[in-house]
């Protein structure tokens, strides 16, 4: 007989889809500037640890287990790319010095064009994703899921790394945590580390740089 209590992983991430949720809706009820600022920093590492986790343990399941699954494996990989370059971008806008109202008003474009964007990834995954996937996985592939992505969270990067593609799992499960273990090194630092990875089928090949701020 199987327990009501098991670990989910399909669970767990509609629970991280909620908490993404949560900070943008945040951002939008913000009162100041300063706050909309804080919370975006806030959500790029919320995104980019969640990220990392589906890239390395949820992915490759879509990929294996699903009919067909390559293409979805592949559609998901798209949006992620896309969506670290604009937290890229968001990150980089928001470290300025100086802003005058209208790099106000464009961060606050952009900021509300990712939000439409990444709530998109996170529908199509709830609704035509894991409903799929459920059918095609035991209950203890759900609670291996579940662990592998709260391990994976523990040492995801902190920053979205556009530059660092690694699609496949190897690359993904050895880069990602490298990646993590210097974001958290340079976090108490005003230092930028920046992650340039092409990683194909035969191995990985990376440059690291850190620029002072």
């Amino acid at each position: 007989m199987v327990e009501s209590n098991l670990k989910d992983g399909l669970n767990f991430l509609t629970i991280d889809h909620n908490f993404i949720r949560e900070l943008f809706s945040n951002f939008r009820f913000a009162n100041t500037q300063e706050e909309k600022v804080s919370i975006v920093k806030k959500f790029i590492r919320e995104i980019s640890g969640h990220a990392s986790a589906e890239e390395r343990y949820f992915y490759p399941l879509i990929r294996d287990k699903l009919p067909n699954g390559s293409l979805l494996y592949e559609r998901n990989h798209l949006d992620d790319q896309m969506n670290k370059e604009m937290l890229q971008f968001l990150y980089d806008f928001s470290e300025k010095s100086t802003q005058n109202d209208f790099d106000t008003y464009m961060f606050n474009k952009t900021v509300e064009k990712f939000i439409t964007i990444e709530l998109e990834h996170l529908e199509q995954e709830e609704t035509d994703v894991f409903p799929l996937i459920r059918k095609y996985l035991t209950n203890e592939e759900l609670v291996k899921l579940e662990d592998d992505l709260r391990w994976a969270k523990q040492n995801a990067p902190l920053m979205p790394h556009p530059g660092a593609v690694a699609k496949t799992e190897f690359g993904s499960k050895i880069l990602h945590p490298i990646a993590g273990l210097i974001d958290r090194t340079l976090d108490t630092t005003n230092t930028t580390t920046t992650v340039t990875t092409n990683t194909d089928n035969t191995g990985i090949g990376s440059t690291l740089t850190t620029a002072n701020q």
